[in-house]
């Protein structure tokens, strides 16, 4: 490589003054020496590349070229060809291309359009100089060309391309119709499958989230790579088959899942519960993609109940269905599904015998309404319900957390029956069907055995300076002077995610209300046996020992 003719001192003199760049790498030293920087280099030529820079180019006369109508203001479509046309490269260098990010970056006013003082504001540093680089090569702007290229996006108007599968005339599709029209044009995604029309894509579109995508939203929303691909399709003769498009609204209105669901609602208020709605699914039989069968669960539930109401309406149904699960519903429906008038009776029946409300009801020992974490565990335990392992079911924070939907640390009865997971709730069933019966005595010895260890006391014996409060080092101590064990029998020691466990707050101390609240069953129970087995608070051995000696204790 040939060497680089030396530059005299007052050259760079003469150039740094020209344009400046004394000042600006004086900066950059000055930042990577008060940061003492590890990469020197690198630290200022990011410092020198984040600074202002307006640049030698009006960028509005730039951009102003790409103006064909003289509005000031470019669009997103001619935005995009705009930098396309510049042949901006990203720094792997790939073509660089707007995408509705982007866009938005510059579009601050959100009125859809770029005004040329938007993009002049908006352009950073880095593709600024991008640009002024390809305009010092020489860069000009081709009118011919750009006139060509309007003329051929201006061919195809994408509101006039998806109008014709709007069957109502009403200007808006929904999901269903969007996802048949782009089945219908036969998108490739990069894979070379085809591409479909998924819940997540439709609301990109929907940004008024009405359920629907007006012929304007669709225009506007419409990214350029997807639009490139649709244009390439009309430009290969694709055309609109009128007949096969009614015949398929034809065939996808044979199946109204309004109607389908309302077989469902046994009394007629056009909602349904999780329950129902859970068993109606499981009435269907609709697999998964593993082959088991579809369950429905809280989440799910929860994408249909829209307006949080604990219902999901028809209505929210029949818009809630993905594409997926409608063909299942529909793939039924053809093998020759019918709705079992007397089975569903007898379902409704069998479920109707169970008031879950009442069954937990026997476990609010004071009538509060509300079951602890700790009520709520022992009822779970009382019933003996089974993992899938065989193993008992525990109550865990999180499986409390998921009931305790209002935050407020009990769980009420209507918490309960609403939570419940369809899973759960039939486990239970089946117990009660087997003749488990609730028993008053061994549930008041129970209350009266956990009634007898306050918890609150025995925290507050190692609280030294009676503040209410343990700090980590403190309440590690305490974990040891209690000698809990582990289930290989080694001694349970308190760590810092232990620790965090209870301190909810993150104050670094432990308060009593947290203690409280925070202890897992099943290290309440050690505890309790450890007191049950004659374990007492030493005070003079606990003042004598000093916190930093914490392996004394």
């Amino acid at each position: 490589m040939a060497e680089a003719p030396k530059v005299t001192k007052e050259e760079a003199a003469a150039y740094m003054e020209k344009y400046n760049l004394q000042a600006s790498v004086q900066d950059a030293l000055n930042s990577v020496i008060n940061s003492k920087s590890l990469d020197p280099l690198g630290d200022m030529a990011k410092f020198l590349g984040d600074l202002p820079y307006e640049g030698r180019w009006d960028m509005s006369t730039v951009f102003g070229n790409f103006d064909v109508d003289a509005d000031g203001k470019l669009d997103i479509h001619e935005f995009s060809r705009a930098f396309r046309a510049l042949g901006l490269k990203k720094r792997d260098g790939s073509q660089l291309d707007m995408d509705q990010e982007m866009f938005k970056s510059f579009d601050t006013n959100g009125d859809g359009v770029c005004d040329l003082a938007e993009i002049k504001k908006g352009l950073k540093p880095q593709t600024r100089r991008k640009i002024e680089a390809k305009l010092d090569a020489g860069w000009k702007f081709d009118a011919e060309t750009w006139k060509k290229s309007c003329e051929r996006h201006a061919r195809w108007d994408m509101s006039k391309v998806f109008k014709q599968f709007d069957a109502d005339g009403d200007s808006k599709l929904d999901i269903y119709e969007l996802a048949r029209a782009f089945r219908a044009l036969g998108l490739p995604k990069r894979d070379g499958e085809k591409m479909d029309v998924d819940k997540a894509m439709f609301k990109s579109f929907d940004v008024n989230g009405d359920g629907f995508v007006s012929l304007d939203e669709l225009e506007k929303g419409l990214k350029p790579k997807t639009r490139k691909k649709i244009e390439e399709k009309l430009d290969g003769g694709w055309k609109f088959d009128e007949a096969t498009w009614k015949a398929s609204v034809e065939r996808h209105n044979a199946y109204n899942m309004k109607d389908i669901f309302k077989q469902f609602d046994t009394d007629g208020d056009s909602k349904l519960t999780i329950h129902e709605f859970a068993r109606a699914f499981r009435a269907f039989g609709l697999p998964k993609r593993d082959g088991s069968k579809m369950e429905m669960d809280f989440a799910m539930f929860k994408s249909f109940d829209t307006n949080g109401d604990g219902f999901a309406d028809l209505e929210e149904i029949d818009r809630g269905l993905k594409p997926k699960t409608r063909r299942k519903i529909e793939m039924k429906m053809k093998e020759g599904w019918k709705f079992d008038e007397e089975a569903w009776k007898k379902s409704c029946e069998r479920h109707a015998r169970w008031d879950m409300s009442k069954v937990f009801k026997q476990f609010d020992a004071d009538g509060d309404g509300k079951l602890t974490i700790h009520e709520f565990a022992r009822a779970f335990r009382a019933l003996g319900l089974p993992k899938r392992n065989g193993e008992e079911l525990e109550m865990d924070q999180a499986m409390f957390k998921s009931f305790d939907s209002n935050g407020d640390g009990f769980v009420s009865l209507e918490e309960l029956e609403a939570n419940l997971l369809p899973k759960t709730r039939k486990k239970i069933e089946e117990k009660l069907d087997g003749g488990w019966k609730f028993d008053e005595a061994t549930w008041k010895a129970s209350c009266e055995r956990h009634a007898r260890w306050d918890m609150a006391k025995v925290f507050a014996q190692f609280d030294l300076d009676n503040d209410g409060k343990i700090e980590y080092k403190e309440f590690m101590r305490a974990f040891r002077a209690l000698g809990l064990k582990k289930r290989d029998g080694e001694k349970m020691e308190l760590d810092q995610a232990m620790f965090k466990s209870f301190d909810t707050n993150g104050d670094g101390v432990i308060d009593v209300a947290e203690f409280e609240a925070n202890l897992k069953p099943k290290t309440r129970k050690k505890i309790e046996e450890m007191l049950d087995g004659g374990w007492t608070f030493d005070a003079e051995k606990w003042k004598a020992v000093e916190p930093e000696k914490v392996g004394d204790v």
